[in-house]
């Protein structure tokens, strides 16, 4: 029997990008109300929609020899998760100009939900930007930031993500998961964007190659 996404459920989705011979994976968890609901929706025209909305926001935050791979979609309400599933909806080069920075270069996106504590707080590492995002001291430049902040815009609005389809509705709420025991998953209610840039060691020059996986389209 095909699975279908359920009233309630907590859903993974990954994006990749690659540069170079290193890759960037970045995770969202969203929560499905049961309400919202209408329909059978595949995890795999589910994964096509939701690619579809972020691709272009992710790829204006890359450099031009940067390249959007596609993503991935998984159910995690309860084991056993479903099998991961790939598309490569969307994929493309980056569309910031001129030169890629550092590739363990990051800018920065903090989550925020209504909840105190670390495992209610999250963080993206924004993959492969230009030299153009840099401004004169060093810093995230105006323009970098208000591409950070198109991207959450279009993957983590509070109000959440809609899509539709021929007799088809879905609401995907952003949210911070976590396993911790005596935690549970919270919904994003804002997001921060610290005028610094972030690290990700494993995405340098001096870190061991990494790549996408295959980018097949799932049936």
């Amino acid at each position: 029997m095909a699975i279908t996404i359920q009233a309630n459920d907590f859903v993974k989705f990954r994006w990749y990008a690659t540069l170079g011979n290193q890759a960037s994976v970045i995770t969202h968890y969203y929560q499905v109300p049961g309400p919202s609901l209408v329909g059978s929706w595949s995890p795999s025209f589910l994964l096509n929609q939701w690619l579809t909305a972020i691709a272009p926001s992710a790829k204006a935050a890359m450099a031009v020899l940067a390249h959007f791979d596609g993503g991935s979609i998984q159910i995690v309400t309860v084991k056993p998760y479903s099998a991961l599933l790939y598309a490569n909806q969307g994929a493309g080069n980056g569309t910031m100009s001129s030169n890629p920075a550092p590739t363990q270069v990051c800018g920065m996106i903090s989550r925020r939900t209504d909840f105190a504590g670390p495992r209610y707080r999250g963080r993206i590492y924004m993959p492969f930007m230009s030299v153009t995002g840099i401004d004169t001291n060093g810093l995230p430049s105006i323009t970098y930031q208000t591409l950070l902040q198109n991207f959450t815009t279009a993957s983590e609005p509070p109000a959440g993500l809609t899509f539709t389809g021929s007799g088809l509705s879905i609401l995907l709420d952003p949210i911070v998961f976590t396993r911790k025991p005596g935690a549970s998953p919270a919904p994003i209610t804002g997001h921060e964007f610290p005028l610094k840039f972030g690290t990700q060691h494993r995405r340098g020059s001096y870190g061991k190659p990494n790549f996408s996986p295959p980018m097949t389209a799932p049936v």
